[in-house]
């Protein structure tokens, strides 16, 4: 391909011979290392934090008969522990009204920390447990653990 266009159609082989090609290539390539080189040693900590938005977050609710909850939105209030039983939240947000969560066959998604913020807390130094309540029920049992990852799935 590339001898047949560069045997046959001036534009390429005047592109291809033009001097300040490979400047612009080792240009592209000299950004895109500084890039990188910025990203991994910038200073501020290693760990999980929240800055911008949440942290998003699936999972799957089930009934205590093993069935999926409703098809439909609902409302959702998430509770941060750093106690696998007992103690108190250390951090609480509901996703009500608007806001509420929508469930297909049990499955949703959503964001942890969209309107109460979590920036306070580093999810990759230390190890909390999830909590979730649904539709003003009892909090599900057992919590969920959220070890090194935040995005950890659970079901």
């Amino acid at each position: 391909m590339h001898r047949y266009l560069h045997d046959n159609h001036a534009w390429y082989k005047n592109w291809h011979h033009h001097p300040l090609r490979i400047h612009t290539h080792l240009g592209a390539v000299v950004l895109a290392a500084a890039f990188a080189l910025v990203v991994l040693f910038s200073p501020g900590s290693t760990g999980l934090q929240a800055e911008v938005g949440g942290y998003p977050i699936s999972g799957r609710l089930l009934e205590s008969s093993g069935r999926p909850v409703n098809n439909g939105t609902h409302e959702i209030e998430f509770k941060l522990y750093n106690v696998e039983t007992g103690g108190l939240a250390i951090w609480t947000e509901v996703h009500r009204g608007e806001d509420r969560i929508l469930t297909a066959n049990g499955y949703f998604t959503t964001e942890l920390g969209r309107f109460t913020r979590l920036d306070s807390f580093d999810l990759g130094e230390n190890t909390y447990y999830l909590g979730v309540a649904v539709d003003g029920e009892p909090e599900l049992s057992p919590r969920w653990i959220i070890d090194q990852v935040p995005l950890t799935p659970f079901e």
